[in-house]
C-alpha cells in the first residue's frame, strides 16, 4: 500500500485523511509505516497527544535491524508540542 505522507488526496480534509488512516491502522496493526502516517496527519490536526502514541507505536513495529531515525525525531517534536517529557532521542 503507497500511501500519501505530506498531504491529504486532492480534494480531501485531513479529517478525511484520518478517518482513512484509522482504517488502514485496522487492517494493519502491525505496519510502522501507516502508524506514522497517522501520528503526521494528527499532527496536522494538531492532536499532539494522539500523535505521540502512533509514533511511539510505529517505533516499537520496526524492525530491529532498522534504527527509528526520523520517526524519533518527530516522535520528539510530537512530545515537546504534547507538553510531555521529551524522552525520544533525535539521532
Amino acid at each position: 500500500m503507497n500511501l500519501p505522507v505530506t498531504t491529504p488526496v486532492a480534494g480531501q480534509s485531513w479529517q478525511e485523511a484520518e478517518r482513512h488512516y484509522r482504517k488502514a491502522v485496522e487492517l494493519r496493526p502491525a505496519d510502522p509505516w501507516v502508524h506514522q502516517r497517522l501520528g503526521y496527519v494528527l499532527l496536522k490536526l494538531e492532536r499532539n497527544a494522539e500523535a505521540v502514541d502512533e509514533y511511539a507505536a510505529a517505533i516499537a513495529l520496526l524492525p530491529d535491524d532498522l534504527p527509528p531515525g526520523e520517526l524519533a525525531c518527530t516522535l520528539a517534536l510530537a512530545q515537546e508540542r504534547a507538553d510531555l517529557p521529551v524522552t525520544a532521542e533525535c539521532q
